[in-house]
């Protein structure tokens, strides 16, 4: 199983962006930020925990939000290479809480799920109060990925007010304002989508 690391050399290059983020929360595992301008030029929120494996592949879980798509979590890693728009099987499990569903294949090596507006506080509050996360994938043979969620409290309360100052509805919270794991000896070239027999969707974006 991946076990989530500390964050200072974490990269930006699976979200790049026009600008610099501002930086509004550093923890040691999960990270959150503001970007004036994403690739799409809209304003952005983000929150980042990344993985390192053997051979050099680094993976992240992003929560992103912006005014026209909402809440929804990108999951990449550097060695995945797939098509787009291929349907992957996958569960979020928060403690004992288990999210299951499909994600959808972009850009290479990214997995995107979408949080339907009347859930998505509902999982930014769970994601706050969790002392573990679980991130499964049913098909393919990438293993669990497992992440530390000290900090996470911090880091959605600095989401809140991220998608506040961009005029959006700030999740609750009943949260006031509030060493580095071993890198998993797991071979580089594991993904979560088959060899064979992937369902590809008809229509394509997220």
């Amino acid at each position: 199983m991946a076990t989530l690391v500390a964050i200072s050399a974490m990269t930006t290059g699976a979200h790049a962006a026009s600008e610099a983020p501002t930086v509004l929360y550093n923890g040691k595992y999960w990270q959150t930020r503001y970007y004036a301008s994403n690739s799409g030029g809209h304003q952005m929120c983000l929150t980042v925990g990344a993985w390192n494996f053997a051979g050099g592949a680094t993976g992240m879980a992003m929560i992103k939000w912006t005014k026209d798509t909402g809440a929804f979590i990108h999951i990449g890693k550097s060695s995945w290479k797939f098509a787009d728009n291929i349907d992957v099987p996958m569960s979020i499990s928060l403690d004992s809480k288990s999210v299951a569903g499909e994600g959808v294949t972009s850009n290479g090596n990214l997995i995107g799920i979408t949080l339907a507006p009347d859930f998505a506080p509902k999982f930014l509050a769970d994601f706050a109060e969790a002392n573990s996360m679980v991130i499964t994938f049913k098909s393919g043979n990438e293993r669990p990925w497992k992440a530390e969620m000290s900090g996470s409290r911090e880091a959605m309360v600095a989401f809140g007010k991220c998608v506040a100052y961009i005029g959006g509805a700030a999740p609750t919270s009943p949260v006031p304002n509030a060493g580095t794991s071993p890198v998993p000896s797991k071979p580089q070239a594991s993904s979560p989508v088959p060899n064979s027999g992937a369902k590809k969707r008809d229509n394509g974006s997220i």
